[in-house]
C-alpha cells in the first residue's frame, strides 16, 4: 500500500472516530444532503472530500461509472455544477440519453 495513502487513511479514520467521540455527525448523516443521487451519496462524497482537503490538495477531478445522462441519480453532478470539477462520465448502456 502506498505510504501517503496509508497515512491519509489513518488520519481520516482517526478524524471520523474523534468526531463520533465528540458527538459530531458520522458520514451517514450527510446522506441527508442529497442533490442528484439516489440515496444521498453525493452529500457523503462532498463531506469526504471536505475532510480530505484538510490534509491534501484536491485536483478537482472526479469520475462516475454508470453515469446514464450525467444528471439523473448522479453521485458527481453536484461536484461538477457547484464546485467546477472536471469529470470523466462513463455509461455502457447504448440506450442511455448520454450515448
Amino acid at each position: 500500500m502506498d505510504f501517503a495513502y496509508k497515512t491519509l487513511s489513518t488520519r481520516f479514520v482517526g478524524l471520523t472516530q474523534k468526531k463520533r467521540e465528540n458527538g459530531m455527525n458520522d458520514l451517514k448523516s450527510f446522506s441527508e444532503n442529497r442533490f442528484y443521487s439516489q440515496f444521498g451519496e453525493d452529500g457523503i462524497v462532498i463531506e469526504i472530500l471536505e475532510r480530505f482537503s484538510k490534509y491534501i490538495e484536491l485536483d478537482h477531478w472526479c469520475s462516475e461509472f454508470g453515469a446514464w445522462d450525467g444528471v439523473h441519480l448522479s453521485n458527481t453532478c453536484h461536484l461538477i455544477r457547484k464546485f467546477n470539477y472536471s469529470a470523466v462520465l462513463i455509461e455502457g448502456d447504448k440506450k442511455s440519453p448520454g450515448s
